[in-house]
């Protein structure tokens, strides 16, 4: 059952997107926990293959992809494919 209240949309269908360029999250603390999420949903891809909700802003809107995360940096988010997210652009994690 689909509970997301945003489009969802294949890892595949990222590439071609464009993104805002600032930081959706304004607030230090709101970023600092969506580097962490970043970091444990990044552990969770590479030791159990797990995937994740990743709920983000593209030039198109809100959208929603379910993927496992292959690597973080401070700047992008890199998935299986080499398909990246800039991590500026990314609202929330969630385990699947």
């Amino acid at each position: 059952m689909n509970t997301s209240i945003f489009p969802i949309i294949e890892k595949e269908a990222i590439q071609g997107m464009h993104f805002p360029k600032g930081d959706i999250l304004e607030n230090p603390k709101a970023i600092a926990e969506r580097q962490s999420a970043l970091d444990e949903a990044c552990r969770l891809g590479n030791e159990y293959k797990g995937k994740v909700k990743i709920v983000f802003v593209s030039q198109d809107g809100i959208r929603e992809v379910h993927t496992t995360i292959w690597n973080v940096s401070n700047d992008l988010v890199s998935l299986k494919s080499g398909i990246f997210i800039p991590v500026h652009c990314i609202l929330s994690i969630n385990r699947m």
